[in-house]
């Protein structure tokens, strides 16, 4: 009882100091016109046929000068028509498109190195094949580096889908995305989203890209972000701003979700940063001992009552801090509670079984086996 207390205790004022640092973060608006920024806007992708062409059309809707942005599509021997798709519509939008094939190495990593090797222009940016962008996409990142200075730009993503399960992933990632937002600011960076990212192409070089950690087949994004701060420090900065969300589809069954979050989580062994290794084990182990507590709990050991009550503390903090990502994301009020209320029971099934998993288990991705 006093090891869940303790932990508790650290949980409130862990969401208490990220919120803090969350609603600090100034929002961007968009400046019209005057932009001198050039972006070489990178796509990875592997069987992607369905997806790439409309967001291929997207980007052509962009309301940025089209002379000074390309798009450079770097295909990870994909199996399916992706590479027909592409090329049919090098001659069809308005912004020079480019296409290249991964031939020597493989793997998401291997895909964007190339891709900068490639890119013409200073500001590199990445999103994914599946995703889809606003018109004033570009114009946020320009707005951004004009206003900041920064060497790098962390992104938000949203997800989007129906029903219960993407409702859970929607409020549920909002939150990781604030959560890499506000240690970012705090001078804790931690996680960010390869799928709304940019940075200078310097900066990439300078830090040699993945090197180092090229062979692990997750984390072009987080390893990324922890080699640029090292070497650009206060250089970095969280984007805020609605017209800068990427869209990204939910997945559609628990198994997929669960196969996704195993990837996403078997990472953090392998971070140098001594902030993200301790906040991973403290993760598991609170949740942990919450579902043991409340195990207990039911089974007459431990007081319901006092369980309860800290529960009841743990979960209003979280709501607060649920809320308040929730209005940057468009995302109801009922909604943010809803999932928040569900999330009190399944989180600590769902974070306890992943620890494990990160460590023991095997996941698949894009028709790889890892």
């Amino acid at each position: 009882m006093i090891v869940f207390l303790v932990l508790s205790v650290i949980h409130v004022l862990a969401f208490a100091w990220i919120w803090f640092h969350w609603v600090r973060i100034p929002e961007i608006s968009i400046e019209q016109g005057g932009f001198d920024q050039r972006f070489s806007v990178i796509i990875p992708v592997r069987n992607e046929e369905g997806n790439i062409g409309n967001l291929l059309f997207q980007i052509d809707t962009q309301n940025y000068p089209k002379d000074q942005f390309e798009v450079i599509v770097v295909d990870d021997h994909s199996e399916d028509g992706t590479a027909e798709v592409v090329k049919r519509l090098i001659p069809e939008v308005g912004y020079q498109l480019k296409y290249f094939e991964a031939v020597e190495n493989k793997g998401k990593k291997a895909a964007i190195t190339l891709g900068v090797a490639k890119a013409s222009f200073e500001y590199i940016v990445t999103t994914d094949g599946d995703c889809r962008v606003s018109p004033d996409w570009l114009g946020s990142y320009a707005s951004g580096y004009q206003k900041t200075g920064c060497s790098m730009l962390t992104g938000s993503v949203k997800m989007t889908g129906s029903g219960w399960l993407a409702a859970f992933q929607q409020v549920e990632f909002g939150c990781l995305i604030g959560m890499g937002a506000g240690a970012l600011h705090s001078g804790n960076p931690s996680m960010c989203n390869g799928a709304n990212l940019s940075y200078k192409k310097v900066a990439f070089e300078n830090v040699q890209g993945y090197q180092g950690n090229d062979q692990i087949p997750s984390g072009d994004d987080e390893f990324l972000l922890q080699k640029v701060y090292g070497q650009f420090p206060g250089k970095i900065s969280f984007l805020r701003s609605p017209e800068n969300i990427v869209f990204t589809p939910s997945k559609l069954t628990i198994g997929e979700l669960i196969n996704q979050r195993v990837r996403w989580s078997g990472k953090w062994k392998y971070h140098k940063s001594w902030f993200v290794k301790w906040t991973a084990i403290y993760v598991f182990f609170d949740f942990l001992f919450l579902l043991t507590a409340l195990l207990l709990a039911g089974s007459g050991f431990f007081d319901w009552r006092w369980v309860g009550l800290i529960a009841g503390i743990r979960w209003l903090i979280d709501l607060g801090y649920i809320l308040s990502v929730g209005r940057f994301f468009s995302i109801s009020a009922m909604k943010s509670t809803g999932v928040s209320l569900g999330l009190q029971i399944i989180y600590p099934v769902f974070v306890s079984f992943l620890g494990i998993a990160s460590i023991f288990g095997k996941y698949s991705w894009k028709g790889r086996r890892y």
